[in-house]
């Protein structure tokens, strides 16, 4: 997530270098596009594992005590 923030922050600060995104000059807009990018690696952090597409199964086993 650490590595997400920096990476948004980065592409903000690249901005007027590039045409491949275009935001405002505000810091706030710079934030919330770090706090996107956190995000963004989050969910794929969750959803991806070291084998692809992270599936968990659980298995319900009914007990008769």
């Amino acid at each position: 997530m650490c590595t997400g923030f920096w990476v948004g922050l980065f592409l903000w600060s690249v901005k007027d270098y590039t045409q491949l995104i275009t935001f405002d000059d505000s810091f706030v807009t710079g934030f919330l596009l770090a706090c996107a990018a956190s995000a963004a690696s989050f969910l794929g952090s969750m959803l991806m594992g070291d084998d692809g597409i992270n599936v968990n199964h659980t298995v319900y086993i009914e007990r008769n005590d």
